[in-house]
This record gives C-alpha cells, sequence and structure tokens, in this order.
C-alpha cells in the first residue's frame, strides 16, 4: 500500500485528506493516485487538473445474496464492460482513461469535465443502470 503520509505530501495536503474515502476501497483509490503521479512523472500526459470519476454498480451487495456468486461476478462485470464501452462511444476529445476495477466500480480518469459527462451520457444508452 501506498503510504498516506506520502501521497499527501506529493499532492500538499494535510493529514487525513483520504479520510472520507470507505476503508474498503481507499487502498485502491490511493495507488490509482500514485499511478496517475508516475504517468505524470513519465510524461504520458501533461499535469493539470483532471477528474476523477468511481463509478459504483448500485445494488451489488444486497444482489449477491438473491444472485449468487457466480451470476452477480458476471454481473458485475457487465457493467464495468459497459462503463468501458462507453469512453469508446462518447468520442472524447482529451484525455480520457479506465483505471481499474475497484470491487464493483470502474474507476476513470478525465482531462476535460465535457468528456466526462459525455461518457456520462454514453453510459446510460450502453446500461442501463449505470447512474
Amino acid at each position: 500500500m501506498t503510504n498516506l503520509d506520502d501521497i499527501d505530501a506529493i499532492l500538499g495536503l494535510g493529514r487525513g485528506a483520504f479520510d472520507h474515502i470507505p476503508k474498503y476501497c481507499r487502498e485502491a483509490a490511493i495507488e490509482a493516485i500514485a499511478h496517475v503521479r508516475r504517468m505524470e512523472e513519465q510524461q504520458l500526459f501533461r499535469p493539470g487538473v483532471y477528474y476523477v470519476a468511481l463509478t459504483d454498480l448500485s445494488g451489488a451487495t444486497a444482489s449477491s445474496l438473491t444472485l449468487g456468486a457466480e451470476l452477480n461476478k458476471r454481473r458485475v462485470e457487465a457493467f464495468i464492460t459497459a462503463c468501458v464501452e462507453s469512453l469508446g462511444i462518447s468520442e472524447p476529445t482529451s484525455y480520457a482513461h479506465f483505471l481499474k476495477v475497484v470491487g464493483d466500480a470502474g474507476l476513470f480518469l478525465f482531462s476535460s469535465f465535457t468528456d466526462l459527462y459525455q461518457w456520462w451520457e454514453a453510459t446510460q444508452i450502453v446500461s442501463p443502470f449505470v447512474v
């Protein structure tokens, strides 16, 4: 796991800046932030303001009790696939990147709010359970 103090120092944030992130996905979110910083250092994209979107499959935990493990796994995979496919449909004009799966959610990075919004609109067409 990435050290919280290191991330706080890199981003110039105070202690506890990540306390609002649920504990079950905090490590993954912090690792994603560190990944983005490494990509900046490697000049894979320019430093600047980015929009991070965590899109979560609503009710996945409760549904898993009814659906069972295998069907629930396929449901989560279909959700993540729909979210990623929506990137192509939305045709971003700037930088848009799927970072990783975080449990039953997908973590995305956008360099333009317009692209994020157009991606969200595309998810509504591709998948009825993306909110």
